[in-house]
């Protein structure tokens, strides 16, 4: 085989491979990638093939990049990775730890994120019970709950909710972020709430979190 045939093939089969990572793939590397294919297709003129004949080459090039660089590649919870992370929820504002740890749980980090599969991470929160909240909504926020018998209303502040069950603004909050249905629901299970710094979840060798 030509020499020139050679080379040519050899840059596209390198170029797929660094084009078809996910962390390359953006607009400005294809643009890139287009250019390059495009130079390439002037490449086989010299070994015979007439003007007319770079357009079909330069065709032939984009179904190569669409068969071989752009393939959809389809994760599910055995091919992926799953990862524990700890935050210490200690002065930390409520709204912006449960926006860090929706997504985690979401796994919207991840550059294989499915809205419709289940890909996120476990999610371990310490020091519950003193996570902050901004000007006056510990006590102007409220919790409404109805048992549906008469008078079984009850409309408690955050401060009346946190002397009972002090994990239960970050749970709701976090709950709120992730969707409301049964995905979401399987995803919740990943949340894990608990008052002081001590946690049942050393084997798993959570990664620490720095919200601070």
């Amino acid at each position: 085989m030509d020499s020139t045939i050679i080379t040519a093939f050899s840059q596209i089969a390198r170029s797929s491979l660094i084009f078809s990572s996910e962390e390359a793939f953006n607009h400005r590397n294809f643009a890139n990638f287009i250019a390059e294919c495009f130079i390439l297709a002037y490449n086989f003129e010299p070994i015979g093939l007439t003007s007319q004949g770079v357009f079909i080459n330069f065709v032939c090039l984009i179904f190569l990049i669409n068969k071989v660089a752009m393939k959809t590649v389809t994760v599910n919870p055995s091919t992926i990775t799953v990862k524990w992370f700890i935050i210490d929820a200690q002065d930390v504002v409520l709204g912006r730890l449960a926006s860090k740890a929706a997504g985690l749980i979401m796994g919207k980090h991840k550059p294989a994120w499915s809205p419709n599969q289940d890909l996120g991470d476990h999610v371990i929160i310490i020091n519950a019970e003193k996570v902050a909240l901004t000007g006056k909504k510990r006590e102007s926020i409220r919790y409404f709950n109805h048992s549906t018998h008469p008078g079984g209303w009850r409309n408690l502040t955050v401060a009346q909710v946190q002397a009972t069950r002090p994990g239960f603004p970050i749970r709701h909050a976090i709950k709120g972020m992730l969707p409301h249905t049964i995905l979401g629901k399987h995803m919740s299970s990943k949340l894990h709430v608990y008052d002081g710094s001590q946690h049942p979840h050393e084997a798993q060798k959570p990664e620490v979190l720095s919200l601070k």
